[in-house]
């Protein structure tokens, strides 16, 4: 037995080939990725706070189904206020790998789980839960019809993609299968990760209609090998997705960039060389600035209770256990505000680097100058409203 430590968990790895097999891949008896740890660990932060803080009730059904070692699940268990949980994966010898996992964790007595060796179709159809997360081994487009054929409104879904290489047209093969898989068409740029993303979204949205729903984004982003958007699902009302769904003109020579929101358009540039069009995709903010306006209120009011406590020196258990929910909530915060701070610029982003012009500064006057903001799709990328960052300030 091979036991690994994670969140508040354990479990058992000796069935994941642990340590001997470098990518995770189809060929292990039991799917566990290390690398995706921090996923997991914003996923549960996430989903503590929706459950205490949005919904206020510890009745929430979680549905993890592609379970793998069932360390997602566990951690929503033992780290959450969310008892309920439904496990499930395909694979028999990960349901006896959760099994394991579950007795040798000692999780709070009040909690309730089923598990499940079913296909994630099924399963889903059958089942009703609060908040779905969806994170197979590669592209989500295979079950995303099922998972909002079958969702409802206050319904809390969060979506990993894998594919990255193809929402970002990595090569021409990468994005003829991006046509077909996502019926967009990616560009290979310096902006092709926030691109990916964003066709990822529209996607997601673009699906969403078909049933007469829309996703609020609370919180999408690119990191690593991996993207991930976690969205509530509101009923669709007209002229949701004005303006919010389009494409992105980008050329090659002179560096320009335009939006689109009209079916259409020019595919010649100004300067008379040949436009790469991007999209359809997702034009609109990627995280919802309400949601994290309320994620920062709910930890400033937690901070005035805690210091009233101590004030009056009536440090109790209830004030300790506010502090570890401060605490936890603020990570969630840390993590959440440059990405807010990228919000209302345009859809799209530049690497300094490539500029003469700004490639010598320090980032900080360069940000000053182009009145803009990092972004997180890059260590050296920037957000800004100019088109063109060729053109002087």
């Amino acid at each position: 037995m091979t036991l690994i430590k994670e969140g508040n968990v354990v479990i058992d790895v000796s069935d994941a080939d642990y340590g001997k097999i470098f990518v995770p891949s189809k060929k292990m008896k039991v799917f566990y990725n290390p690398r995706m740890k921090h996923n997991r660990d914003i996923s549960v932060l996430f989903y503590d706070f929706w459950a205490k803080a949005v919904k206020k009730s510890e009745n929430l059904v979680f549905f993890d189904g592609m379970a793998g070692s069932g360390v997602k699940g566990l951690r929503v268990l033992a780290e959450t206020g969310i008892k309920n949980v439904i496990f499930n994966d395909l694979n028999p010898k990960s349901i006896e790998n959760i099994k394991s996992n579950l007795k040798i964790n000692n999780l709070p007595k009040n909690i309730h789980y089923n598990l499940y060796n079913l296909s994630f179709q099924r399963l889903l159809a059958e089942k009703q839960a609060d908040i779905v997360d969806l994170d197979p081994f590669g592209t989500p487009v295979l079950f995303l019809d099922f998972v909002l054929a079958n969702a409802r409104k206050g319904e809390l879904i969060s979506i990993t993609a894998t594919d990255t290489a193809v929402l970002c047209g990595a090569s021409q093969q990468n994005s003829q299968k991006c046509e077909r898989i996502y019926f967009s068409t990616p560009s290979k740029n310096e902006s092709m990760k926030e691109t990916g993303l964003r066709i990822l979204l529209g996607y997601i949205a673009r699906t969403a209609a078909k049933y007469g729903l829309f996703p609020l984004f609370l919180l999408s982003y690119s990191k690593d090998h991996y993207m991930r958007a976690f969205f509530s699902i509101e009923k669709y009302k007209q002229g949701d997705l004005d303006r919010k769904i389009g494409h992105i003109s980008f050329c090659a020579a002179c560096n320009k960039r335009k939006v689109n929101f009209e079916q259409c358009f020019s595919y010649v540039c100004e300067c008379g060389a040949n436009l790469t069009i991007a999209g359809p995709l997702w034009l609109g903010n990627f995280i919802d600035m309400g949601f994290y306006k309320e994620i920062d209120g709910f930890v400033k009011k937690q901070n005035k209770k805690i210091k009233f406590s101590e004030k009056t020196k009536n440090t109790t258990l209830n004030t300790q256990q506010q502090l570890r929910a401060v605490q936890k909530f603020d990570n969630l915060l840390k993590f959440m505000k440059p990405l807010a701070a990228e919000q209302n610029f345009l859809p799209w982003h530049y690497n300094l680097h490539n500029y003469p012009n700004y490639a010598h500064k320090k980032i900080d006057q360069a940000l000053q100058e182009i009145k803009g903001v990092r972004s997180h799709f890059d260590p050296l990328a920037v957000k800004t409203n100019k088109t063109n960052l060729f053109e002087k300030s």
